[in-house]
C-alpha cells in the first residue's frame, strides 16, 4: 500500500513538472513576442527551454527577429538558441523573419553567429528592396562580382533604386543583356514533375513560356543558355536541366553556396 501511494505521488509530481514546463515555455514565447527583455532573462533563469516551439515550429528567436529586438536575440543566442532551425509555416530560419521586417542589425548578428547563408539573405533582401538588410550584410563583405551583379539585377528589376545604388557602390556591375530564345515546342521537353526527398517542382508551357516551381507557384523561367534558365525576378539562382538524348532526366537548381538536384518523374 505504501509503494502504491508513493507511485501515485510520483505520478502527480511528474504531471505538475510537465504542466509547469509547458507554462513557462509558453511564457517565454510570449515574452519574446512582446520584446520583454527582463521577462526573457527571468524565464530562462527559471529553466525555460530556449528552443521551445509553437504549433507552427517557431521558437522565441523567431519572434525576437520579427520584432527586431536585438537585445533579446543576443540573450537567446547566448542561451543556445538554434540559429538555423526552420518553422513550419514559412519553412524558413529566423534570419528570414528579420529580413522580411528589414531589421538589418539583427540579420547581421545572426549571420555572424552562423545563420545560413549571407548569399541567400542578400538575394532575398535585394529583390525585396530591404535597404537596412542590404546595407548591413554588405558590411560583411566577401561577395563575388557575379553575385553582386545578380543582386543588382534583382533590385533594378523590382524598382529598388536605393538598393541598386548601394550595390553599385559596393562594386556591382550591370549584367550584359543576352537574349537567348527557345521556341514553345522545344520548351515542352521540360514539362513535368521534378522531385527529391524535400522538394517538388512542376513546370508547364504557358503562353510560349516555361512556368512553374514549387506547389502553387508559377514562376517564369527565362532561357539564358542551352537547357539553362533563370527565374524571372530572382537573383543568383540558375536552373540547369540535364538531358540525355532528347529526354530530360533532372533539374539542378544552383544558388550561391550550394545546389539541389531534382529527378524528373516519369509520366504514367
Amino acid at each position: 500500500m505504501q509503494i502504491h501511494r508513493l507511485l501515485i505521488l510520483l505520478l502527480f509530481q511528474l504531471i505538475h513538472i510537465s504542466i509547469y514546463a509547458q507554462n513557462i515555455n509558453e511564457e517565454l514565447i510570449l515574452a519574446a513576442r512582446k520584446s520583454n527583455v527582463e521577462a526573457v532573462k527571468a524565464l530562462l533563469a527559471k529553466g525555460a527551454d530556449v528552443n521551445t516551439k509553437t504549433e507552427y515550429g517557431a521558437t522565441p528567436l523567431f519572434y525576437a527577429c520579427d520584432r527586431g529586438s536585438i537585445e533579446i536575440v543576443k540573450i537567446l543566442l547566448n542561451a543556445g538558441a538554434d540559429v538555423n532551425i526552420t518553422d513550419k509555416f514559412y519553412n524558413s530560419p529566423p534570419v528570414f523573419w528579420a529580413v522580411m521586417k528589414d531589421h538589418g542589425a539583427v540579420v547581421k548578428l545572426l549571420l555572424e553567429k552562423g545563420a545560413r547563408t549571407k548569399e541567400s539573405v542578400m538575394s532575398s533582401a535585394a529583390g525585396q528592396g530591404k535597404k537596412n538588410v542590404v546595407k548591413s550584410v554588405l558590411e560583411l563583405g566577401g561577395f563575388s562580382p557575379d553575385a553582386l551583379t545578380a543582386y543588382l539585377a534583382a533590385a533594378e528589376k523590382n524598382g529598388h533604386t536605393e538598393v541598386a545604388e548601394m550595390l553599385k557602390n559596393a562594386g556591382a556591375k550591370p549584367k550584359p543583356k543576352v537574349e537567348y530564345k527557345v521556341d514553345a515546342e522545344t520548351l515542352k521537353i521540360y514539362e513535368g514533375v521534378y522531385k527529391n526527398d524535400q522538394l517538388e517542382f512542376t513546370f508547364r508551357v504557358k503562353d510560349g513560356k516555361l512556368v512553374g516551381g514549387p506547389a502553387g507557384q508559377e514562376i517564369t523561367l527565362v532561357p539564358v543558355d542551352k537547357h539553362t534558365f533563370e527565374p524571372d525576378g530572382a537573383a543568383g539562382v540558375t536552373g540547369v536541366f540535364s538531358v540525355e538524348g532528347e529526354k530530360v532526366i533532372s533539374l539542378t537548381v544552383k544558388q550561391s553556396g550550394g545546389q539541389v538536384v531534382l529527378k524528373k518523374v516519369e509520366a504514367k
